[in-house]
């Protein structure tokens, strides 16, 4: 064989080696952004479960005025957490789930429940008009969750390199 041959036979090589080595990149960095918005995913599902469970009970009249507040506090810090990650991350709008928390600041705030049993042990019992607007506002606020699952899923990762 003569020396041409045997750079033939290095080139081949070397493609082989080179492109072995950028397919184990690219399978591996896929592997990891799905796993992240897996990850994203989850969490918007959980809370999604949380939210429409809570909102639930409470149309129901099974939940206990100082519980809701607790949940309504740390619902919204939740949202503002899963919101700010996917912000940075992905570059969706930080006020998507806007309305869940509005949903909530009214149940939790502005109902007559509030003023006299905000503290206590008593289980909320919300006025007709008051579970009339709850019910409406809940309906009109699930299919957000599915929407920023769709966005999560839909994105590219924001200022993401190439390799």
């Amino acid at each position: 064989m003569d020396i041409s041959n045997w750079i033939d036979i290095f080139s081949i090589l070397a493609d082989i080696i080179i492109a072995l080595v950028i397919t184990k990149i690219i399978t591996q960095r896929l592997s990891a952004d799905r796993e992240l918005r897996n990850f994203f995913i989850t969490e918007v599902r959980d809370f999604s479960q949380k939210y429409k469970s809570f909102m639930q009970d409470v149309l129901d009249g099974k939940i206990v005025g100082k519980h809701a507040i607790s949940y309504g506090k740390k619902a919204s810090m939740e949202i503002d957490e899963i919101m700010r990650c996917v912000s940075k991350k992905y570059g969706i709008d930080k006020n998507l789930l806007k309305n869940i928390k509005k949903t909530l600041k009214i149940t939790l705030l502005n109902f007559s429940w509030h003023k006299k049993e905000m503290a206590s042990e008593n289980v909320i019992q919300l006025q007709d008009n008051e579970i009339t607007l709850l019910n409406q506002q809940h309906i009109k606020n699930c299919h957000l969750f599915n929407d920023l699952i769709m966005l999560i899923n839909e994105r590219k990762e924001k200022n993401k390199s190439v390799i």
